[in-house]
């Protein structure tokens, strides 16, 4: 009994030693595929004015901007649609330029991805009095990489276009997705600012300085 007993626990042991190094190697794996994107929350991204290296409102018309870093220019549309109420808004549409063989195509950037939400056009909102809509492009310091923010103040049905109300700001990273071969705008963050302001230009100049 003595010796079933002595070999049991030796045998408890060994367990769990091989135990302890099971879950070693477990952590080990998780933190580098936390480290390489997988699983858990992605890095985030810290929009500040201390941080912005460069930024452009977009203008009406046609911009040449190279959005993904590949050296070729690629196109923003913005179209501005006039209202009777003076409610007026603007379309932006961003469309990437690339090369198939010897030609060039115009690709789509999307906001948002499928399954989920996905749109192809953004909507700024202007009324008499203030912007209630808009949207700067941006590049932050370290980084080569394009953002589109999203600056809005919401109108409730109490709320009157020409009064103050906080400004929400929602931030969309240029990125890639390997699968269907195409970029898009992913929504990374948002904050919202302690300051009413009534237009959201007005925010971004005084939240961000730009």
């Amino acid at each position: 009994m003595f010796a079933f007993s002595q070999n049991f626990i030796r045998k408890g042991r060994i367990d769990m030693r091989w135990f302890r190094k099971f879950w070693v190697v477990l952590v080990f794996v998780l933190v580098v595929l936390q480290g390489q994107g997988f699983g858990g929350e992605k890095e985030k991204i810290k929009i500040s004015k201390q941080n912005i290296a460069w930024s452009t409102a977009i203008a009406n018309g046609l911009s040449y901007i190279d959005l993904n870093g590949d050296g070729e220019k690629d196109i923003i549309v913005k179209g501005y649609r006039s209202h009777i109420s003076a409610h007026r808004f603007s379309v932006i549409s961003f469309y990437l330029v690339k090369k198939i063989a010897n030609q060039k195509r115009l690709d789509i950037i999307s906001i948002g991805q499928l399954p989920d939400k996905e749109e192809y056009q953004l909507f700024t909102h202007e009324g008499a009095d203030c912007v209630l809509r808009d949207f700067r492009l941006i590049k932050i310091k370290n980084s080569g990489k394009i953002y589109l923010i999203k600056a809005e103040r919401y109108l409730p049905a109490e709320k009157t276009y020409a009064e103050k109300d906080i400004v929400e700001f929602i931030i969309y990273e240029l990125q890639y997705d390997d699968i269907e071969d195409r970029f898009f705008f992913n929504k990374i963050g948002q904050f919202k600012t302690t300051q009413k302001y009534c237009d959201v230009n007005v925010a971004f100049k005084q939240e961000l300085g730009i």
